[in-house]
């Protein structure tokens, strides 16, 4: 029996677990490979340190002006939804966190009281390097209110729309529609090697821009 809205056995809206039982039965010979890709992406644990490669992305074009601390923090404070139903139910499903009503509050904690958080790890990770490697490694300690909510709100907002990409039983525009129009646009390879090359060009952008700066450092005025 499945699990699902039409009997009741919902939480504000969702399903008590992800509709397993529907996913396996679409995994048939008759199922196109697109569909079937993505729909057995929905039984494995969707933890993944991809969603952090469009952040150095931005990192790269955003600057100082956008924290990728906060935008990773983000990222784990949302997955920690199903992280929990996993090891309560056995199912990582995707409840009201992975919706933009909720996974905008989870920005919001993200921005503050996460802010102190984001200081305190950039403060311990320039601790950590050593002098040669702050040159390279470091972490500029001057982190506004602006860049944090910047990188928080992108962090959030770019997890929910990867996801939805991912795994089909999500509802992104819960409460005003309960399905996902965005469930199956790419492949779940696709959507990782995105990812990886968005992360690659980032750092290799922070790289050249590293060089420049160390080649011609900024003049300080008297």
């Amino acid at each position: 029996m499945t699990h699902g809205a039409g009997n009741g056995d919902t939480v504000l809206g969702f399903p008590r677990h992800s509709d397993i039982n529907v996913v396996m039965q679409d995994l048939t010979p008759s199922t196109t490979g697109r569909q079937c890709q993505c729909r057995r992406s929905e039984i494995r644990m969707p933890i993944t340190p991809f969603h952090l490669g469009p952040g150095v992305l931005l990192k790269a074009f955003g600057g100082l002006q956008f924290s990728w601390t906060s935008f990773a923090l983000a990222n784990g404070l949302v997955d920690l939804e199903p992280i929990l139903l996993f090891l309560t139910t056995g199912i990582p499903d995707h409840r009201f966190f992975h919706t933009f009503p909720g996974i905008t509050v989870v920005g919001l904690l993200a921005s503050w009281p996460g802010i102190y958080l984001c200081r305190w790890w950039v403060l311990k990770w320039n601790q950590w390097l050593s002098p040669s490697q702050h040159r390279w490694l470091g972490v500029s300690p001057s982190m506004t209110f602006f860049s944090v909510f910047a990188g928080a709100l992108l962090g959030s907002w770019s997890h929910l729309i990867l996801d939805s990409v991912m795994h089909w039983t999500m509802q992104p525009f819960w409460p005003f529609f309960h399905n996902n129009p965005l469930k199956g646009q790419l492949t779940v390879e696709a959507l990782h090697l995105g990812c990886f090359l968005a992360g690659g060009l980032g750092l290799i952008l922070m790289f050249l821009r590293k060089k420049n700066e160390m080649l011609f450092p900024k003049k300080i005025k008297c």
